[in-house]
């Protein structure tokens, strides 16, 4: 948006007009040299301002402070006017007690003269707001325009204290309210807005409410750190993660060269789980600041989270041997030596391990994971483990995973029972339990293991896999012995895969089974004069047509005969039924 030459007409018109009733004391602007490549012109841009923006107001409410002053001081400093550069304006207006600065950046365009100007307040570096671009054809036409909009962003300054003052004393919902009936009647009143996200933020405001703040600063001001800052923060609690992370991102960028600020947004987007957002920024701040050891812990932070190990392990290893805070950490010491095995380092492995074992000796995590690495000598190292360690859980699975492997699943199974006793949240070794169940033809007990994995913490797609592999090797077993109770066995394994996580295979593999028990009872239940076999064989057929039609894609020609078979055996049973069954 371009402001034109119009708008100075309105702003000479408005000289006569009455300054808005100022509540505090008089405030001092300062308006330094505007920069850009042609010095003199900026000068002129700025001389301009100065003299226009004064007669919006009375000296006593407002001071403007003059070229001359300004030289006089720079001058004591052994500085010239032309020479001073942003840093240099901040102290400048500190010096003069400024409670505001007027600044901008000038340009020529042909005989246009182009302005790129903003209103920042000293006690807040983050309080600043920009006009729209200036197109006018001279300095003094210019400087009109700017004076006339900064005319009009003054008005929110003194709702502004006010809401600041009436959030210091805690006066919260009454200055919020206060203060956006101000800005309601106000054009852009990005400025005041700051102060009413803050009182948000502050208060625990809906996260929506907070957002649809931000989202108004943020329309007339796209750079504000409170908009922004209030933005991401929103986002962040919607668990909105791209837009969370933009904006993080964008307030990273608002100011590039606040390295703190640059450090809290890496903290926020690694906490909000936006770690593949924040390598970019990390790797470009870490490798131009190798000697700030907190930005390397943050880069140890992106790239374990993101699972990169050959870059974590580099970093990580530095840390381990530099940063006294990083290696005195047992969680960081067990994660560094993770991320060497993930990345098949198994020796640097064993050696991270082994030395977090020896400095933190009452570290359980730390001998689980050294005992888990030192395969070659996992029968001393676990029972050295469960010695020190015995209501340890994850030390039994380790044990009964050996037994197992050892082929002694009668030991195992204990291992495994007392693990899950220990911890039965934990969801480490229940199907492994299930497993060892079935192997000793437990298997009315490893169907009850089965269906409590998801409550132990196991994922519903592993135990629907682990359900649906084992009533398929059930099925199997009963198509050899031909027994109806195996067939019946084989079914609840497979209801319970398909109820968790339909597939085809889940499906056809339950109607296939359903249609061999009805099969099965069908046959047997005339010579037994059986009402009970005929009404079971009599309930599978449902289930069976049911399934085997939707999971038809496995096995299109099985399906097909199948289907055929209930064809004819439906009436066979339906009489059955009638016959047996009379009263």
């Amino acid at each position: 948006m371009t402001l034109g030459v119009a708008v100075s007409t309105e702003a000479s018109g408005q000289q006569a007009a009455a300054a808005p009733q100022t509540t505090f004391t008089t405030q001092i602007i300062l308006v330094p040299p505007f920069d850009g490549k042609d010095r003199r012109l900026g000068n002129a841009v700025a001389d301009a301002v100065r003299g226009k923006i004064q007669r919006f107001y009375k000296k006593r409410e407002v001071s403007v402070v003059g070229e001359y002053t300004m030289e006089q001081l720079l001058e004591r400093s052994s500085i010239e006017v032309r020479d001073i550069d942003s840093l240099m304006v901040r102290q400048l207006a500190r010096q003069m007690r400024a409670d505001e600065v007027i600044n901008g950046v000038v340009e020529r365009n042909g005989t246009r003269v182009i302005v790129n100007a903003w209103l920042a307040l000293t006690r807040d570096r983050h309080l600043i707001q920009h006009l729209p671009t200036v197109d006018a054809p001279n300095a003094d036409s210019a400087g009109a325009i700017i004076a006339a909009g900064m005319e009009k962003f003054r008005r929110q300054l003194n709702p502004l204290r006010r809401c600041e003052n009436g959030m210091r004393e805690g006066r919260m919902e009454a200055t919020i309210a206060e203060a956006k009936e101000v800005a309601n009647t106000l054009p852009t009143p990005a400025l005041l807005r700051s102060c009413i996200v803050s009182a948000y933020v502050m208060t625990g405001m809906n996260s929506r409410d907070v957002l649809a703040e931000a989202r108004k600063i943020l329309e007339v001001e796209p750079t504000s750190f409170w908009g922004l800052d209030a933005a991401a923060r929103a986002y962040d609690a919607l668990e909105d993660r791209p837009k969370a992370a933009e904006m993080w991102l964008r307030l990273a960028a608002s100011e590039p060269g606040d390295l703190e600020l640059s450090r809290r947004v890496l903290t926020a987007l690694i906490r909000g789980e936006n770690a593949t957002a924040a390598k970019p920024l990390v790797v470009s701040l870490s490798d131009a600041n190798p000697d700030i050891v907190e930005l390397r812990r943050q880069r140890w932070q992106v790239f374990s989270t993101l699972r990169e190990w050959k870059e974590a392990t580099a970093v990580g290893d530095r840390l381990a041997a530099e940063d006294t805070e990083s290696s005195g950490d047992s969680t960081f010491i067990f994660r560094l030596a993770t991320a060497h095995r993930a990345l098949g380092d198994t020796i640097k492995a064993v050696a991270v391990a082994a030395g977090g074992v020896t400095r933190f000796p009452k570290d359980s995590r730390l001998y689980l994971l050294y005992s888990d690495l030192v395969q070659a000598d996992s029968r001393v190292a676990i029972d050295r483990g469960l010695a020190r360690f015995p209501e340890v859980a994850e030390l039994h699975l380790l044990r009964a995973q050996e037994l197992r492997r050892a082929g002694k699943n009668a030991e195992a199974l204990g291992g495994f029972q007392k693990a899950m006793a220990l911890d039965p949240k934990s969801g480490q070794g229940i199907l492994a339990l299930a497993q060892t169940q079935v192997d000793l033809g437990m298997l009315d007990s490893a169907l009850v293991t089965t269906r409590k994995a998801m409550e132990a913490g196991e994922s519903r797609s592993t135990v629907a896999a682990f359900a649906l592999a084992r009533g398929n090797a059930m099925y199997r077993a009963a198509n050899s012995t031909k027994q109806r109770s195996d067939y019946q066995l084989a079914l609840q394994f497979l209801s319970l895969a398909d109820s968790l996580q339909g597939s085809p295979q889940s499906r056809f593999l339950l109607g296939a089974t359903a249609l061999s028990i009805s099969q099965s009872a069908a046959t047997d239940a005339p010579g037994a004069k059986a009402c009970d076999l005929s009404r079971l064989a009599n309930e599978m057929l449902p289930l069976a047509r049911e399934k085997i039609t939707a999971g038809a894609v496995v096995a299109p020609d099985a399906a097909t005969q199948y289907l055929a078979y209930l064809d004819q055996l439906e009436p066979v049973v339906a009489q059955q039924v009638a016959t047996l069954c009379i009263g």
